[in-house]
């Protein structure tokens, strides 16, 4: 085979590996990304999608797994009992929404806003909440195993009886919270701030504390 058609040769090979790997990469994307989905509940049609304006929506015990609600709006929302297991909430706004024995295992909050949020006895287990905001939050009786909770805001939110094993807490800002009967043994709280924060009932059994701000804290 001559030169020229060697280059031929390689520049066609060339072209059809970046043909290949383009198309792989958009039938990732595809399979990947949930497509927007439409539901009828509770007597009302929403249309569940990245970025959807669902302020005030009812839904309450919607299955809503599979779906993409990144950014959505879900201010003072109702979403009771709702099962969410997997679905990413990044960045969501969830100021005041009601997630009482709500289903989030594994669900992707990071960033989120949840400040005012009820989420009572809510399943949230192995959640992501990194950077999220989390302040004057109802959370008691909420189970967030191994959760991911790094640079969260929990201020003045109630934490009783909430389980938080093995949770990722290192560099979040915990002042007043109120961690009466909680479960933070095997926890990460380095670099935590605990000011203020009453620790007499709170199980930290293998926790690590390390460079924790616990000026005040009421062992």
């Amino acid at each position: 085979m001559g030169q020229s058609q060697s280059r031929s040769a390689l520049a066609i090979g060339v072209a059809g590996i970046a043909i290949f790997v383009s198309a792989c990469s958009s039938s990732s994307a595809n399979e990947t990304k949930p497509k927007p989905k439409t539901i009828k509940i509770n007597g009302h049609t929403y249309r569940i999608k990245a970025g959807a304006n669902l302020a005030k929506a009812d839904l309450h015990e919607a299955d809503l797994r599979g779906t993409d609600l990144s950014g959505a709006d879900l201010t003072t929302a109702n979403l009771r009992s709702a099962t969410l297991d997997g679905v990413s909430l990044k960045g969501a706004d969830l100021t005041g929404a009601d997630l009482t024995g709500a289903t989030l295992n594994g669900a992707n909050l990071s960033g989120a806003k949840l400040n005012l949020a009820n989420t009572r006895g809510a399943h949230l287990k192995g959640v992501d909440l990194h950077s999220a905001n989390l302040t004057g939050a109802s959370m008691t009786g909420a189970d967030l195993n191994g959760a991911d909770m790094h640079n969260v805001d929990l201020r003045n939110s109630d934490l009783r009886n909430t389980d938080l094993h093995a949770a990722d807490l290192h560099n979040a800002d915990m002042r007043g919270i109120n961690l009466g009967n909680a479960n933070l043994s095997a926890s990460n709280l380095n670099g935590a701030i605990l000011t203020g924060v009453t620790l007499t009932t709170t199980s930290l059994h293998a926790s690590s504390i390390g460079l924790a701000i616990t000026t005040g804290v009421i062992w």
